[in-house]
């Protein structure tokens, strides 16, 4: 069984590392005899368990009763030993510190003859216990035999070669994959029948069959990325909480961490990406079969108000589930080919550093990639394991293994023989158990690699072989990577540095996981555990009520406790073994002292709760290891003795200027930290860069702030970074003081005394004041110190003169140059050495760059083209992976080079015509395009060359405050890819274009703006045959007064339409006949500030008559402006969210809009004259959102009971209505009874009432 090999695992570790330990603490505490029979009865245990494991007996019920006899007394030893280095360090510390009283009590700890008797009695009392266990061996016949000790071989080899195998694309899929995609494309033109809304397309196979692997490759297929506007992915699994569900689609869109608990307050920002947009959603490991939870979700999701053809993906291996979604379309996913099976297996096993692939093994290996019965993740994890099997006798022994003949089964699948075996084979037992531990996070949860990697350490399963330079990290780190390579871990997306950040545990290694550590490892609701005596490691999730757990359940055994969301209870803690605290999202605001009695503790986790302070008891954890405290708002103060943590290697906390001014003192002493968040350079006593010098051991990313503390070379020197080979990024400011003396400065030696180690990846610095830079900055002979340089970024240099050589630097990627003020030109020399002509030898120069951003420069005039780049067929040479260039805010720049063959997305701001001709007149690869303030009269010619050459790929367009625009190029309708046209400021342009119904190329365009364009007269001709159009908004265009409504009303794919202060509205005075003719399937309007003389807002007006009553060359009054009830309805059918521009003269809201049935959202801004709103508005009765916006005179809401009647009302803003304000004033308003009932309040910028499922968004 694989729980007793991990018992075996974690019983053979615990006694290789209590061996080692009572070794180097023999002489501790005048317990040199105990100590040392101690070490010889942990020998003896291990050689009668290497007996147990070698005759198979552990699944013998006695010999498995004896085997967790003994690792709990290993526990409890390993815990005294424990306990008993814990005194020795603190009485260390404070001999060191000098704090001993002048008068003991003889009864306390800190009196060396009592701790000594305490101490002698708990390790003879292991030793007794040890006695028994050895008389237990006897009775059921175990032997001592010899120990073979592996373990600094296991270390060295469990690293491959090359751990990542590239598997963009999928074996043996490409059949599913034609099918998926074609059915994502598939649109309701090409059915006979009407598309529904919203269709769902269900992937179903059983477990391990690659469905979310060949889901995310259509995801990222390129027809589908282009024909869906926006996508989304969430990880459902078995919890099926919609809440959930959409924080995570908001999580997915913006790229940022969700947790808003308001459900409108969701709503409302899922609606502002998503509204009249066509997207796709991934709903990944579905389970849920309850029909209501699923309706729930799609009618949330249908008021969000996607355009038509948005589709639904979910995968499951439930055909109830796919059945309970309505899924239009199932696609059955089968089991690979056994050719497609070896193909995967043999790019595992025999890849680098793997066997060699001989006709016997090939034989073997066929063999074995039969018995994986066409599941990909049994093969993956098979071929990981042949890996590290060098000859045909181990592939022999994995083929004919008797696991191959369990019953056993994993979610009804046959894999467990193949995951069972790569457990077990597992290069050493503590890897095993870091493994195991894996299954305490939830399904599908996102792990960060160093947060498990610290968790590890906490336990103490990584421990370097003796006399290895290896820190636990480094240790970590390897078996990181071999849990990777044998797939029982997945990989996330790398960083920019190509590090992977980040795993997750597929389903089925999931279950497996919690299978074998069933016994020590458990996770669930506060309110459902029950007994977890046996239990090391815990995690609850939130319950509703606070859980004081230690004192309802006793769990003195825990190692491990994971409390989301609850309150821990301020309970004796004497007797707890916790190694690991994680108090993530607790709601308490301080520490309980409790914490302060966890002598074991290595791992503290109080980030995103409300805590003011760090206390400080907890600088007496003298074992800490960890400390995590991130997004903790309201963090006011650390400790001062902080530098009391010499153990300390990992401390995280956000780097912001309140949290800067919190660093303490003396960090300098902490000299086993690895991660620090920042350093900030003081003139106080311990807070000099010389602190840093003594932390030999950083790694990763390194901020210093403050260096205009630091007076010379010397002394930047003394932070001693050019020894450290384990910084990858460091990030060098000085405080930007507009009032210092800038003529008196010392930047320069500064920062040449800071010079780095050549390893360096990532090098930022800001607010330098120098006038040149550092000599390790610049090439030397050819060579330069910083050749390993991923990301440089030059930020705020108002007296540096010039740039340096950077172009030769093989790795660099991204390039951010901000702020040069003193920089007229940049030559040749910037691109490097190599920038010359090697008699016909081709030099790459920049060949890595991904990324060039030059902004802020305002003496820049000239930018030169590379030498390399005048001579014939050169210009793949400069620039060749570039593909987002980003010139800004350089007015007076007239030269620039020409040469960016692969650039993509291009944005410029501020910078004249000339110099954007010469930018761009090569460029054909483009397919986004942002023009900010270019100035200059070449700016109409530039945009119809760039639209010309880039024809094929432009995407999105922006032109945005260019005055020299007098019109939109009439190639623009051959731009067959475009997607998203916005015309912001442009005074000077009078037309845009004319789509022609013949020629029209524009089939993909989904949405245009135009705004604040004064001379704009008429919306583009043909506007009609845009089919694809989803959105139209235009804005403050005076004179825009033509539009054709024969040619708007063939807009059918319209959702979202937004017209006001503009010219058309204004002349007609009314509704013009085309507004009322649009689809009826939009699902937003914004509309208002018609003429300042009408007395009334025109709203169409329901009648019994037959024909519409509209003229657009007639005045309208609220009296003759009819409509018919048919064509009403009709057009406001879907509207979901709809927002009126009022004027002075207003005194009150149309009565129709009492009539909108759908409506969600209404806001309504700038009624100057309306007093009160009417009671009408309680017929609303989907209304989720009330915003009242800028109407001065309002100050009478709806009665109390058509108030009460908007049941589904949960959210209430009233911004700039002074009056209203006063009369809503939270208990004391007379109208706050009115609105007391609603979740959300919010009254100018503050939230008066914040409900218990609310989280402050942003506005």
């Amino acid at each position: 069984m694989a729980a007793e090999a991990l018992l075996v695992a974690t019983a053979k570790e615990i006694l290789i590392k209590l061996i080692s330990i009572t070794s180097e603490m023999s002489l501790a505490w005048g317990l040199k005899a105990e100590l040392k029979r101690l070490t010889r009865r942990f020998k003896t245990a291990q050689a009668l368990l290497c007996d147990a494991e070698d005759r198979k007996t552990i699944e013998k019920e006695a010999v498995l009763d004896w085997l967790k006899n003994l690792k709990t007394v290993a526990s409890d030893a390993e815990d005294v030993l424990d306990e008993l280095a814990f005194e020795v360090l603190r009485r260390k510390l404070e001999v060191k510190n000098r704090i001993r009283s002048k008068v003991r009590n003889f009864f306390t700890l800190s009196n060396p003859l009592a701790l000594r008797l305490k101490m002698f009695h708990k390790v003879n009392n292991i030793n007794i216990m040890l006695d028994q266990i050895y008389k237990e061996a006897n009775e059921i016949g175990l032997k001592a035999v010899e120990v073979i000790n592996t373990s600094v071989v296991e270390l060295r080899e469990i690293r491959p070669t090359d751990p990542f195998v590239d598997d963009s694309k999928v074996v043996g899929r490409d059949g599913d994959l034609s099918i998926l995609v074609d059915m994502l494309l598939l649109s309701s033109d090409d059915d006979e029948e009407e598309e529904e809304a919203l269709p769902v397309i269900s992937i179903m196979g059983m477990a391990g069959l690659g469905k979310t692997t060949l889901v995310q490759i259509v995801y990222k297929d390129e027809r589908v990325v282009r024909n869906f506007g926006e996508r989304m992915w969430v990880c459902v699994s078995d919890d099926f909480n919609v809440q959930r569900l959409l924080n995570e689609m908001v999580q997915s869109l913006t790229g940022t961490t969700s947790e808003m608990s308001n459900r409108e307050a969701i709503v409302k920002k899922l609606r502002e990406s998503l509204e009249g947009k066509k997207y796709l959603l991934v709903l990944d490991d579905v389970w849920n079969e309850i029909p209501e939870k699923w309706e729930n979700m799609r009618n949330t999701l249908l008021g969000i108000g996607g355009s038509k053809g948005s589709k639904i993906i979910v995968t499951t291996r439930n055909e109830v589930v796919a059945s309970t979604m309505q899924a239009s379309h199932t696609h059955r996913l089968v089991g690979l080919s056994n050719d497609d099976s070896w193909t995967i297996f043999r790019q595992k096993a025999f890849a680098r550093g793997g066997p060699q692939e001989t006709p016997n093994l090939v034989v073997v290996g066929q063999r074995i990639v039969k018995r994986c019965g066409g599941v990909p993740l049994a093969v993956k994890t098979l071929g990981g394991l042949m890996h590290s099997k060098k000859n045909e006798h181990d592939w022999l022994s994995i083929e004919r293994s008797e696991i191959w003949n369990s019953s056993q089964k994993i979610d009804g699948t046959d894999i467990f023989p193949s995951l069972r075996l790569s457990f077990d084979h597992l290069p050493s037992p503590s890897l095993r158990q870091c493994f195991a531990y894996c299954s305490i996070f939830p399904k599908d949860f996102y792990i960060e690699r160093n947060n498990l990697i610290e968790l590890w350490m906490a336990q103490g399963y990584l421990q370097p072989t003796k006399g290895s330079d290896m820190l636990m990290e480094d240790v970590g780190n390897n078996y990181f990577d071999v849990l990777l390579w044998n797939f029982l871990l997945q990989a996330v997306p790398k960083d920019g540095y190509g590090t992977i950040v980040g795993c997750k545990m597929h389903d089925l290694v999931h279950n497996f996981a919690l299978d074998i550590s069933k016994n020590y490892c458990s996770t669930s609701k506060a309110t459902e555990v029950s007994d977890v005596s046996h239990v090391q490691h815990l995690s609850l999730v939130s319950s509703e009520e606070e859980v004081s757990l230690i004192s309802e359940f006793g769990f003195q055994k825990l190692r491990t406790l994971f409390l989301s969301g609850i309150l821990l209870g301020d309970v004796s803690m004497d007797k707890t073994r916790l190694r690991v605290l994680n108090l993530v999202k607790s709601e308490m605001k301080e520490l309980p002292s409790s914490i302060s009695k966890m002598i074991h503790l290595r791992y503290l986790d109080i980030s995103r709760t409300a805590i003011k302070e760090l206390p400080s008891f907890v600088t007496n954890l003298y074992n800490l290891q960890t400390l995590r405290i991130l997004y903790c708002l309201f963090l006011e103060k650390l400790p001062r003795e902080f530098r009391k943590l010499v153990k300390l290697r990992h401390f995280y906390m956000d780097d912001d200027e309140k949290r800067r001014n919190l660093m303490p003192a003396g960090l300098g002493q902490l000299t086993c930290l690895l991660t620090l968040p920042f350093f900030v350079v003081g003139q106080n006593k311990g807070c000099g860069i010389e602190e840093l010098g003594c932390l030999h051991n950083l790694r990763g990313v390194i901020k210093i702030y403050g260096l205009e503390h630091v007076k010379s070379k010397e002394g930047a020197q003394k932070a001693n970074l050019s020894s450290n080979p384990n910084i990858q990024e460091l990030r060098f400011h000085w405080t930007n003081d507009e009032e210092e003396n800038t003529d008196i400065n010392n930047d320069e030696d500064v920062l040449e005394g800071l010079k780095p180690h050549s390893n360096l990846k990532g090098l930022v610095i800001e607010n330098y004041r120098g006038e040149k830079l550092a000599s390790w900055m610049m090439v030397k002979d050819h060579t330069s110190l910083l050749y390993n340089l991923v990301k440089i970024e030059l930020k705020y240099y108002k007296r540096l003169g010039e740039i340096p050589a950077l172009g030769h630097l093989p790795f660099l990627q991204v390039l951010q140059i901000v702020g040069m003020h003193n920089v007229k030109s940049v030559g040749t020399e910037f691109y490097g050495p190599h920038n010359r002509n090697d008699g016909g030898r081709e030099t790459s120069i920049f060949r890595a760059l991904r990324e060039l951003s030059l902004q802020y420069m305002p003496s820049l005039i000239e930018w030169s083209e590379a030498a390399v780049a005048a001579y014939s067929g050169s210009s793949g040479l400069v620039f060749p992976s570039l593909e987002v260039l980003n010139i800004g805010w350089c007015p007076r720049l007239i030269m620039a080079p020409s040469h960016f063959p692969s650039i993509k997305t291009l944005t410029i701001a501020e910078i004249n015509s000339v110099a954007l001709r010469k930018m761009s007149n090569k460029l054909t690869s483009l397919t986004f395009l942002n023009l900010r303030k270019v100035s200059g009269l070449e700016i109409n010619f530039v945009l119809e060359e760039m639209f010309k050459n880039n024809r094929s790929f432009l995407k999105h367009v922006t032109i945005d405050s260019c005055d020299g625009v007098a019109h939109v190029p009439n190639v623009l309708h051959d731009l067959a890819s475009l997607e998203t046209l916005s015309i912001k400021e442009c005074p000077n342009i009078t037309t845009i274009l004319d789509i022609n119904e013949e020629h029209n190329g524009l089939t993909r365009l989904q949405d245009i703006m135009i705004t604040k364009c004064n001379k704009l007269t008429c919306l583009p001709k043909g506007i009609g045959n845009l089919a694809s159009l989803e959105r139209l908004a235009v804005s403050e265009c005076p004179n825009l007064t033509v539009i054709d409504p024969s040619d708007i009303c063939r807009l059918t794919s319209l959702r979202s339409l937004e017209i006001k202060k503009c010219g058309i509205l204004r002349t007609y005075n009314c509704w013009p006949e085309w507004l009322l003719s649009l689809t009826p399937d939009l699902t937003r309007l914004v509309i208002g500030d018609f003429s300042e003389e009408l007395d009334y807002f025109p709203w169409p007006t329901i009648t019994s008559t037959t024909t519409t009553s509209t003229s657009t060359n007639s005045s309208c009054s609220s009296s003759n402006f009819n409509i018919t009830h048919q064509v009403q309805q009709r057009f406001f059918i879907s509207l979901k969210s709809l927002t009126l521009y009022g004027w002075s003269k207003l005194t009150s809201l149309p009565d129709q809009l009492q009539h909108l049935a759908a409506l969600i959202d209404l806001s309504i801004w700038e009624f100057d004259g309306l007093e009160s709103l009417p009671d009408w508005l309680g017929n609303l009765s989907s209304l989720r959102a009330l915003h009242l916006w800028k109407c001065k005179n309002l100050m009478i809401l709806p009665s109390m009971e058509a108030m009460r009647s908007l049941t589904k009302l949960q959210s209430l803003k009233i911004r700039w209505c002074p009056l209203l304000k006063e009369k809503c004033s939270k208990e004391s308003g007379p109208d706050w009874h009115k609105i007391s009932h609603i979740p959300s309040i919010q009254i100018d910028s503050n939230y008066v009432k914040l409900g218990s499922n609310h989280t402050n968004e942003n506005e």
